[in-house]
């Protein structure tokens, strides 16, 4: 039984659409985000990710469903909304969204976190750019559902951690924050830092060709199509002692699986074009 509605979209793609897919489904594990917020997340350092995945990380992560773009007025929920379009273009969802309560806090929400994968880094755009919007909408996104009116002292801190790959050789295996700091440029004036850290832009950066450790290789492991199920099991329990659930031991296999489809498909490609050619010669050779 497929766990998300993401999974119904699995089904009816394939290649490298369903694959896509099912990582943001891995990624969604509270397993796997619990290992990305301790070393993402400064307010969940001190603790263990196991801690984070059972106490932190509030109800089930929302897979794809929740809108970038969001104009309703008038709502006095405390929630996300589920849909909606802009003007100019079709609907943008975020990959991965959710709350989670800060570490011994009776708050139900203290922060709104947003995980994307990115397989392009040079999509035509600045990824920091697109990220920064991300933490805006966040941001902006809280009027009339986390607070009201003019009641800002009410707005929840959020992170936009982006997830790369497929980075350039000169930004693999490094991991950037972007955040809003304060320049006294005159005199000794002070802030307290909870009225202006406010948002957290974090990307994450590797490639296959790179040595990562940490986080980093941990990613890598786990999105990478050059290791088996099995390998993949025995590198994130020994190397990051990960607590293989049925839902994350069933998102690896299907991951798996579905990357041998899309290499045996490239294959398969390669060899009708190889077949083409040969073709295509001899009809020359003829003429």
């Amino acid at each position: 039984m497929l766990e998300n509605p993401l999974g119904e979209s699995i089904a009816a793609t394939e290649g490298e659409s369903a694959y896509d897919a099912q990582a943001k489904l891995l990624l969604g594990n509270k397993t796997i985000l619990s290992h990305i917020l301790k070393e993402c997340v400064s307010e969940f350092k001190d603790y263990s990710c196991e801690y984070i995945e059972q106490f932190c990380i509030e109800g089930e992560p929302r897979i794809g469903t929740e809108p970038v773009e969001r104009f309703e007025r008038g709502k006095n929920i405390v929630g996300m909304n589920t849909e909606d379009t802009t003007s100019t273009e079709g609907t943008q969802y975020f990959d991965i969204r959710f709350y989670a309560t800060l570490p011994e806090s009776n708050e139900k929400i203290g922060l709104i976190i947003n995980v994307e994968a990115q397989n392009k880094f040079d999509p035509g755009y600045s990824l920091v750019r697109r990220g920064l919007y991300y933490c805006s909408r966040m941001i902006s996104g809280q009027h009339n559902t986390i607070f009201e009116h003019e009641d800002y002292n009410r707005i929840k801190k959020v992170y936009s951690i982006w997830i790369c790959p497929s980075a350039p050789d000169e930004r693999a295996d490094t991991i950037t924050k972007y955040y809003i700091a304060e320049e006294c440029v005159k005199g000794q004036s002070r802030t307290e830092l909870q009225h202006y850290d406010l948002m957290n832009l974090i990307l994450i950066c590797f490639n296959d060709k790179d040595n990562s450790d940490g986080l980093n290789r941990f990613l890598k492991v786990l999105l990478s199509n050059s290791f088996t199920s099995k390998e993949k099991h025995l590198i994130l329990t020994d190397e990051y002692n990960v607590k293989f659930t049925d839902d994350l031991e069933r998102g690896i296999d299907r991951m798996c699986n579905l990357s041998a489809g899309v290499l045996e498909k490239g294959i398969e490609m390669g060899r009708t074009e190889e077949r083409f050619e040969m073709i295509r010669a001899m009809l020359l050779e003829n003429e």
